[in-house]
């Protein structure tokens, strides 16, 4: 099977994975991680949103490559590498890189650059084994194990393999054509291993390798077996041997960092003093989690009346505002989209306007090994860095906002290469702050570069030097709070 030159690189297909998408995936395979199926819960992991079950985009790759083909075939052999996660919504590109003989390469590539790399033999003189399990109704879905690294040495398990009958078909119709059931439902089992039984609920697919095991069709056994060969607890990597529907091979898994978790209003109380933000009604524009969150509980702690935007989270922002006013603080809620519109009629459900801004809006922050400059992602983190927080300081301005805190980022002092476009964004946010100061008379923003903290967009796979946000927040706040000129006297910045 020789490939024409015309066709090296061809494009096999294009799609964005849905929600709906993922939820009759996780039908098929038994996956119900969170991580795929639930966007709020996605947003506190590492991956900072909702991501495509990592097994259901090779296996949409290799339905390209069977609808390409249409030739009935045998995979004897298989080789994936999850470069990185691939988001819901985001257009995902499936690409012939090579084809040679029984040889094929094909990748899947993103707004970020390459998701998967899929290599892989095909035989088709061999004979495609039919689907020999029995058909069955695949359980209610149920929750994730959650392991720790400890639960993970020489763990091992086994189960029967279900496949709904026809759903294969339904879904994967050209590679069930090409090589029938038995590597689609395969494939779906390495899936749950990892989403649903180890790691488990925090884990990240990293590597599969698989091949045909020479069998009768009749001696195919209609079970999954795992069983973990190492643990690297320095990244908390896993290695497992697996076996089942006439294949067998490695899977590679981390088992990544739960979500963070900010400290308690109990412990903040304690941070600062009861009248250190006293006279403030500070408006905590992405109070709902992250350095948001904490900043919210130390005003609040420190006497401010604080009011907390949130995006997508409604809940989270209540139960923020829940535990503030439990402990003596005044909070409220306000849903508000930074990339819309600003509504200068806005208030706060207490009908104030705000004296302080601190402005905390992001999306996910995403780095990794990835080349080029991306145009669209940059015009994404601009609309919350520079045109977000534009909106919202012109018509606050005007009704009384005295001092704004804009975070910015220490990685404008290192550049790293892959955070191009979020380093742009940001010295834009700087450079928007010090015209704001010079187009409004009286009003003060601070912006200072963070250091990296601990938080939900901090979290990494390997070992981080990240600082306590308590503290370095804390002692922000005290010096902006500090800083603040009296009503009338001439407005300056530190950056």
């Amino acid at each position: 099977m020789q490939t024409s030159p015309d066709l090296q690189q061809a494009v096999l297909g294009e799609r964005n994975f849905s929600l709906e998408n993922q939820q009759v995936f996780a039908h098929f395979s038994g996956d119900w991680n969170p991580i795929h199926i639930d966007p709020l819960y996605a947003r506190r992991c590492l991956t900072g949103q909702a991501v495509v079950h990592g097994i259901h985009t090779l296996m949409w790759a290799l339905e390209c490559w069977a609808a390409h083909r249409r030739k009935v075939c045998v995979l004897t052999r298989l080789k994936v590498q999850f470069i990185r996660p691939a988001f819901l919504g985001e257009c995902l590109v499936c690409r012939l890189i090579k084809e040679s003989g029984p040889e094929v390469r094909v990748e899947v590539i993103g707004l970020l650059g390459q998701a998967v790399v899929i290599e892989f033999s095909v035989d088709s003189g061999a004979t495609v084994r039919p689907c020999i399990f029995a058909a069955t109704v695949v359980p209610a879905p149920k929750f994730p194990v959650a392991l720790a690294v400890q639960d993970l040495a020489n763990r091992v398990g086994t189960w029967e393999i279900e496949a709904q009958e026809g759903l294969a078909e339904s879904l994967f119709p050209a590679s069930v054509a090409s090589w029938g059931d038995a590597l689609p439902v395969m494939l779906a089992q390495t899936s749950r291993l990892v989403g649903m039984e180890c790691p488990g609920l925090h884990s990240l697919f990293s590597e599969l390798e698989l091949v045909a095991c020479d069998a009768d069709v009749s001696s195919v056994p209609n079970r999954f077996d795992y069983q973990v060969m190492g643990v690297d607890r320095r990244f908390g990597l896993v290695t497992a041997k697996v076996s089942g529907a006439g294949f067998a091979g490695t899977v590679l898994a981390f088992l990544r960092p739960p979500p963070a978790r900010q400290a308690d209003m109990a412990s903040v109380k304690n941070d600062v003093a009861g009248n250190a933000f006293f006279g403030q009604r500070a408006l905590v524009v992405g109070g709902s989690r992250g350095l948001g969150e904490l900043t919210a509980k130390l005003l609040a702690g420190g006497g401010a009346d604080v009011c907390l935007t949130y995006y997508e989270g409604g809940v989270e922002a209540g139960a923020v505002v829940d535990e503030i006013t439990r402990h003596g603080g005044k909070a409220s809620a306000k849903a508000l989209d930074v990339r819309a519109p600003f509504d200068a009629g806005w208030r706060s459900p207490q009908g104030w306007q705000p004296t302080h801004l601190y402005y905390f809006a992001t999306p996910f922050i995403f780095s990794g090994q990835r080349s080029g400059f991306s145009a669209e992602l940059l015009a994404s983190l601009s609309a919350y860095y520079v045109t977000g927080f534009a909106q919202l300081v012109g018509p606050l301005a005007a009704s009384g906002l005295v001092a704004a805190f804009y975070p910015s980022t220490v990685a404008l002092d290192e550049m790293p290469t892959d955070m191009a476009e979020y380093c742009a964004a940001k010295a834009a946010g700087e450079a928007l702050c010090r015209l704001l100061v010079r187009r409004h008379r009286g009003l003060r923003i601070d912006c200072p570069r963070l250091p990296r903290m601990a938080t939900d967009q901090t979290a990494s796979l390997l070992p981080a030097g990240n600082q306590d946000p308590r503290a370095v927040m804390r002692d922000l706040l005290m010096t902006f709070a500090s800083s603040i000129p009296e009503p009338g006297a001439s407005a300056r910045m530190r950056s």
